[in-house]
C-alpha cells in the first residue's frame, strides 16, 4: 500500500522512472572521499567535457551532453521552475527564517564548536540550477578528520561500503558527533542553506542537492533536475527521505519537476513541519 505522502504527492505514472534506472547497470560511486570531483576553472559543469561525466559515459545520457549552445542560452533565459513568483517567495521566507531564527543559530553554532572545536559550518560544492556548482551551507555534524575515518571504516566493513556505494549515506555514520547526531535528527543541520536561498543558489522547495559524483546516477533526468534550484525541502523529504533508494529520490524529484505548482510547493512545506517533528528518515 502507498505511503500517505506517496498517495498525495506522486502521479503513478511517473513511478516508472525508478524502474528505469534500477533496470539499467551503472558503475557505483568513487570510495574515495578525498577525490576533487569540481571541474578546474569554471562553476558549471560542461556536459560536453566535464572529467565526471567523461569517466562516467556509459552512465549518462549522451543527448543531454550533446546540448547545443543554443539549447544553454534557451534555458538561461527561461530560468528555473517557478520563475520569478517563486523566487519572490523564496527570498521573503529565507528572510523571515533567518530573522525569527537568528537566537537559534547563535545557540547551535556555540553548540557545535563546544564539543568539536573549529568551523561551525560545513562547506561542499553542490549542482544547482543549468548544472552550475555553488557552495552549500550546513552545520557542522562531523568531526575534523571525517574524511580518514570515513576511509577507514569503509575500508573494514563492506556492509557500510554497499551502501554508501548505493545511497551516499550511512545510517550508522562514525563520522558524526553527539551533537551532530541531533542536528540531523532534526534537520537543524540545514538551516544555513536559508542564506543560499537568499544568495539565489537555492529554493524553499526543490529537488535534493546533489554532489558532482551523484549526476550520472540521474542518467537522462538530470536535464528535470538542471531546470530548478535545489531545494531546502523537497518531495523526496516528505516521502521516506533516507528510507528511500536512490532510484525512487530521483523519480520523486521529476515527478516534483515536472508537475511543478506553487501550491504543491505549500504542501510540501506544511508536511516538511510534520515530518521534522517526527524525524521521518532523517540520520
Amino acid at each position: 500500500m502507498a505511503s500517505d505522502s506517496e498517495s498525495l504527492f506522486v502521479d503513478p505514472p511517473v513511478r516508472d522512472v525508478d524502474r528505469s534506472i534500477e533496470s539499467t547497470e551503472a558503475p557505483l560511486c568513487d570510495l574515495d572521499t578525498s577525490t576533487d570531483t569540481r571541474p578546474a576553472n569554471s562553476n558549471k559543469l560542461q556536459f560536453s567535457r566535464n572529467p565526471v561525466i567523461e569517466n562516467r559515459a556509459s552512465a549518462v545520457n549522451c543527448a543531454y551532453r550533446q546540448r547545443s549552445h543554443a539549447d544553454d542560452v534557451e534555458s538561461r533565459a527561461r530560468g528555473p521552475i517557478g520563475g520569478a513568483a517563486k523566487r519572490a517567495f523564496d527570498v521573503v521566507a529565507a528572510l523571515a527564517g533567518v530573522a525569527a531564527l537568528l537566537p537559534l543559530f547563535i545557540i547551535v553554532c556555540i553548540a557545535v564548536y563546544v564539543e568539536c572545536p573549529g568551523a561551525v559550518l560545513f562547506r561542499q560544492r553542490r549542482i544547482g540550477f543549468d548544472g552550475r556548482e555553488f557552495t552549500c551551507l550546513k552545520f557542522r555534524t562531523m568531526a575534523l578528520d571525517a574524511e580518514r575515518t570515513l576511509r577507514e571504516y569503509l575500508a573494514n566493513n563492506e556492509d557500510a561500503r554497499r551502501e554508501w556505494q548505493t545511497t551516499h549515506k550511512l545510517r550508522n555514520d562514525p563520522r558524526i558527533t553527539g551533537f551532530g547526531r541531533f542536528l540531523r535528527r532534526s534537520s537543524l543541520d540545514e538551516l544555513p542553506q536559508l542564506f543560499n536561498i537568499l544568495m539565489g543558489h537555492m529554493s524553499i522547495v526543490g529537488p535534493r542537492p546533489i554532489v558532482a559524483a551523484e549526476v550520472p546516477l540521474y542518467r537522462e533526468h538530470f536535464t528535470d533536475y538542471a531546470n530548478a534550484r535545489p531545494g531546502l525541502t523537497g518531495l523526496w523529504q516528505v516521502s521516506g527521505r533516507n528510507t528511500i533508494g536512490y532510484p525512487q529520490r530521483v523519480a520523486y524529484d521529476v515527478e516534483y519537476l515536472r508537475n511543478w505548482s506553487f501550491i504543491r510547493d505549500m504542501q510540501i512545506i506544511l508536511a516538511t513541519f510534520t515530518h521534522v517533528w517526527e524525524g521521518n528518515g532523517a540520520y
